[in-house]
């Protein structure tokens, strides 16, 4: 068990979209994560809160759901809609679904979501870059999903022009893809690294599917608590480039690895292979440590560059 809290948020008398978790499902949720109701405060050191009403929240919890994402914590939404779209307040032992507003969302830096029916794609498949769900694919099969648009920069360095070039305050990567033959044209799982703003070293998860029987029966409540470690390391960035452009032959490259946590300071290991039509021509790992300071490690390479 991580000794970070991990905040589940599901009420049976609130509203919800899809199929809700069964006895199963929620006793293995239980296990992970502190359950609440719509009625109840968010605890103040919440590493990651988990939204398993998606759209749905109790309007008196946003702003204390603000807060702590100002400072880091890690947010997962499961719902085929955009995320904290329809408030709720209590009324007459009940909870009242007020109308859809785009205001609780944008902060996140979504600006809309599309609908992606379940013919655009045959087939699903982790992301091949960051295989985070790839044991719990039963529970992410062909299903209706939706697509988010993000905007990453508010910077208006091109005044009267539509756009700008940055700087790009975040990054969306898909963590499932969806298929139709060899194209890739559905994320029903993507992750958004937040670098900078209010909501920098947040890593944010967005299952964007409603939850069917299926998901419960197939490992869907394992896969959050994998998702919900994955959220809680937070954002950071690895890049690793040669340190020229350009070398001569006879000479031996040298490239560099780029590292910088956004929240604290963190151990990552990175393994470093170059290969040439098939060979294998050097492999290292290394133990990084890292922080909110950008750290560069050097790694000369022990062969001589050919034409």
């Amino acid at each position: 068990m991580t000794d970070k809290k991990y905040v589940l948020l599901y009420d049976p008398a609130a509203p919800f979209d899809g199929e809700r978790p069964n006895s199963a499902a929620l006793a293995e949720l239980s296990r992970s994560f502190e359950i609440i109701g719509f009625g109840c405060s968010l605890p103040g050191d919440t590493a990651v809160f988990v939204n398993l009403h998606g759209a749905y929240f109790p309007a008196d919890m946003y702003a204390s759901l603000r807060a702590q994402m100002s400072r880091g914590m890690g947010y997962i939404s499961l719902a085929n809609s955009a995320p904290l779209k329809n408030p709720c307040v209590k009324e007459n032992g009940g909870w009242r679904t007020e109308r859809p507003q785009t205001a609780y969302y944008t902060p996140l830096m979504i600006e809309n979501c599309i609908d992606v029916p379940s013919r655009r794609y045959k087939r699903t498949e982790p992301a091949a870059d960051m295989p985070v769900l790839a044991e719990y694919m039963d529970a992410f099969t062909v299903r209706d999903t939706q697509g988010v648009i993000v905007q990453f920069t508010h910077a208006d360095d091109q005044p009267g022009t539509c756009g700008s070039s940055g700087p790009i305050d975040a990054m969306i990567f898909p963590l499932v893809r969806g298929f139709d033959c060899s194209r890739h044209t559905a994320s029903p799982v993507v992750a958004i690294d937040y670098y900078r703003g209010e909501l920098t070293g947040c890593r944010h998860i967005f299952l964007n599917f409603a939850a069917d029987k299926a998901f419960w029966s197939c490992g869907g409540a394992s896969a959050l608590r994998r998702l919900a470690d994955y959220s809680a390391f937070g954002s950071y960035t690895f890049m690793l480039s040669p340190n020229y452009a350009i070398y001569y032959e006879g000479e031996r490259a040298t490239l560099r690895l780029t590292s910088q946590h956004y929240t604290r300071e963190t151990t990552g290991e990175v393994k470093i292979t170059i290969s040439h039509e098939g060979e294998m021509l050097y492999e290292k790992s290394l133990v990084i440590r890292f922080g909110r300071d950008v750290k560069y490690t050097d790694v000369v390479l022990p062969f001589e560059i050919n034409s």
